[in-house]
């Protein structure tokens, strides 16, 4: 005797806009499907089965010329008023959306010897950067690596 299984659809999603609510500690996210809404949390699923998706998204460009390399080719992204590609085309070198902040002791530890450069960055995870703009030096900063 032959049993027939039923085959298990995919579940559908639906996507809808959360409920934005300022309140005095914050803002809170609710559920827009259930009534009364509830608070919604990133770390976790609700009860009802929503979840929160929080998505980053960045537009992509192609056929311009690369602030650190100077090539046209492959696929850049926009930071501020220049570009860069996604791989990592030069390294060492780095477009920053917001430069670290410039720092003397930097500059005293960019003149010690390369050794010493590793070991701090080995240790505290701290790098060592020299800052420019347009080709001229304009200072020097710690960097997380």
């Amino acid at each position: 005797m032959k049993r027939k299984f039923k085959k298990k659809s995919t579940p559908k999603i639906r996507r809808k806009a959360p409920y934005i609510k300022e309140t005095g500690a914050g803002i809170e996210i609710h559920c827009p499907f259930c009534h009364p809404p509830h608070v919604l949390r990133i770390d976790m699923p609700s009860p009802c089965g929503t979840v929160l998706e929080l998505k980053a998204v960045q537009n992509l460009f192609q056929d311009i010329e690369c602030a650190l390399c100077g090539g046209k080719q492959g696929t850049l992204v926009r930071i501020g008023e220049r570009y860069k590609h996604i791989q990592d085309c030069s390294p060492g070198k780095h477009l920053y959306t917001v430069p670290p902040k410039q720092s003397r002791s930097a500059k005293l530890f960019w003149q010690l010897p390369s050794f010493l450069h590793r070991l701090v960055w080995t240790r505290i995870g701290k790098k060592v950067v020299e800052l420019s703009n347009e080709g001229t030096v304009t200072g020097y900063a710690w960097d997380k690596v």
